[in-house]
C-alpha cells in the first residue's frame, strides 16, 4: 500500500474534476477580502480538519433572468440554490488510505425563468436540481470511493451523476451552471438525460491512465432514481454509463478529448405512434394502450483545447471547445446534438481569476412525432456569452445574455438576460 499512498495525490487530482473524490487540502485562512470562504477557517478549527481529510463547504448560488424579447412572459424570476458538500478522507484521517467518504445535500428555492421562455431546454441549469420547478431539501448523494492502487478504485452509493460518474466534463463548458454558462444545453450533452437519472442508486469503477493522462469509468445504476428518495431505484431496470477522458497537448497546449455512452434497459413510451394515444393519455391514465420500447441509449464526445496560455501555475489562457451527441430516436426527443464555443480565464491584466465564455448551441429533434406534435416541433438552437467576475475568492458575479429559437412553433426567437451571483462560505 506504500506506492499507493505517495501517489493517491495525483488519484485525486485526476478525479476531482469530476467530483468522484474530496476536493483536494485548501486552507481557509485570510482577511475577508483574500480567503477561500466567507467564513474563514472558524478560528483554526476548519485548516486543522481540513488537514485530517474533513471538509464541509457551503455555497449558495442566486440567479435572476428576464425575457426582455419572444418567450411567453417577460417577468424577471428569482430562482436559488444551497449546496452543502460533507467530505472524509480516511487516509488522511489515519483510519485506511484511499477510502473516502462524499455526502451532498442541496436546497431549491424560487421559482426561476425556465417555464417562461418557450424553451424545452433550461436556460438555468442549476434550477433543474435537485428537483425542477419544486422548492426542495435533499440528501442527493451518499457515496463512498476506495483506491486499491493508485490507478484503481470502485465507488457506490446514492450518486450525483453530473459529478459523481458521467459529468460530460468539460474545461470551458461543464458542470451544473454555476459558474460557466447557465444554458442546460451547454453544460453538458442533452442526449444523455432520457437515460441517466440526476440522482440514483448505484456503483462503478474508475480506472487512471499513466501519467496523469486521463481517466476511464464505468458505472451501473437505478434506471428510475430520484433525488428525494433511496429505493425504488431498480424496480425498472439498470442504467449503464462509460466515459473515458483523455489530456492531451496538441501544439504544446493543454488540452481534453472526452467519450462516453449511456444505456438504460426499462421500457419508454415510444415516440412513432398515433398522438391521439398521448393525449389519451392525460386525460384517461391507463385506458388505452401506449406503445413501449425497451431500452434506449445515447453516444456522446466533446473537447477543449486551449489555443493560448499565459505563463503561471495555473491554466490560464483561451481556448475552444465543441461537443456532439447521438441518442436512440425512437425514445428520445433530442436525435442529435451539436455545440461550438470559445472560452477563457485570466487573461485580463489584474483579472488574473475571471472567466468567459461565448457559444452555440443545435438541437435535432426526432422524426418519428407524427401528425400535429411534428407541426408544433421543430429543431432548436441558441447561443449564451456571460463574463464571469472574481469579487473576492469566495464571491463571483456573472451576467449572462442568451438568445434562443425554441423548439414550439409558437414562440418567437427569444431573450434572455441573467445575472447570477455565487458565494462559498
Amino acid at each position: 500500500m506504500t506506492t499507493m499512498t505517495a501517489n493517491l495525490s495525483t488519484a485525486l487530482t485526476v478525479l476531482a474534476v469530476a467530483g468522484a473524490t474530496p476536493a483536494a487540502e485548501q486552507s481557509y485562512g485570510g482577511d475577508l477580502m483574500t480567503r477561500s470562504t466567507l467564513t474563514g477557517d472558524w478560528g483554526g478549527w476548519r485548516d486543522n480538519l481540513s488537514k485530517k481529510g474533513v471538509t464541509l463547504d457551503v455555497d449558495l448560488v442566486q440567479t435572476g433572468q428576464g425575457v426582455p424579447a419572444g418567450g411567453r412572459n417577460s417577468a424577471w424570476e428569482y430562482n436559488g440554490e444551497a449546496l452543502y458538500d460533507f467530505n472524509v478522507d480516511f487516509g488522511k484521517l489515519g483510519l485506511w488510505p484511499g477510502g473516502f467518504l462524499k455526502i451532498f445535500a442541496e436546497s431549491q428555492f424560487g421559482p426561476g425563468v425556465n417555464r417562461t421562455t418557450g424553451a424545452i431546454a433550461a436556460v438555468n441549469t442549476n434550477a433543474l436540481f435537485p428537483v425542477p420547478n419544486d422548492e426542495i431539501t435533499t440528501l442527493s448523494s451518499v457515496q463512498f470511493t476506495q483506491f486499491f492502487t493508485d490507478w484503481f478504485g470502485v465507488y457506490g452509493g446514492k450518486l450525483v451523476t453530473i459529478t459523481d460518474t458521467q459529468g460530460d466534463t468539460n474545461e470551458f463548458a461543464g458542470g451544473r451552471g454555476q459558474t460557466q454558462f447557465m444554458n442546460q444545453n451547454l453544460a453538458f450533452n442533452p442526449v444523455m438525460i432520457q437515460t441517466i437519472p440526476y440522482s440514483t442508486l448505484g456503483g462503478g469503477l474508475v480506472f487512471l491512465l499513466p501519467q496523469q493522462r486521463g481517466s476511464v469509468s464505468f458505472a451501473v445504476m437505478g434506471s428510475s432514481g430520484t433525488a428525494e428518495k433511496f429505493g425504488d431505484a431498480f424496480d425498472d431496470g439498470q442504467a449503464y454509463a462509460m466515459e473515458t477522458r483523455i489530456k492531451t497537448d496538441f501544439f504544446g497546449l493543454p488540452g481534453h478529448q472526452l467519450l462516453g455512452a449511456t444505456g438504460n434497459t426499462k421500457d419508454f413510451t415510444s415516440l412513432n405512434q398515433d398522438p391521439r394515444l398521448f393525449l389519451a393519455q392525460i386525460v384517461a391514465p391507463g385506458l388505452f394502450p401506449v406503445g413501449q420500447q425497451s431500452g434506449s441509449w445515447s453516444v456522446y464526445y466533446n473537447f477543449d483545447q486551449y489555443v493560448y496560455t499565459e505563463p503561471g501555475p495555473e491554466d490560464r489562457g483561451v481556448g475552444v471547445f465543441g461537443r456532439l451527441g447521438f441518442a436512440d430516436d425512437d425514445t428520445n426527443p433530442v436525435e442529435r446534438f451539436y455545440s461550438i464555443g470559445v472560452g477563457g480565464k485570466g487573461v485580463i491584466p489584474g483579472r488574473g481569476r475571471d472567466s468567459f465564455g461565448a457559444a452555440f448551441y443545435y438541437v435535432e429533434l426526432t422524426d418519428q412525432f407524427q401528425g400535429p406534435i411534428l407541426r408544433r416541433l421543430d429543431d432548436s438552437y441558441g447561443g449564451e456569452i456571460y463574463y464571469n467576475f472574481e469579487l473576492t475568492p469566495w464571491l463571483h458575479f456573472t451576467p449572462d445574455l442568451q438568445v434562443l429559437s425554441p423548439s414550439l412553433d409558437l414562440v418567437d426567437t427569444t431573450v434572455v438576460t441573467g445575472l447570477r451571483l455565487m458565494a462559498n462560505f
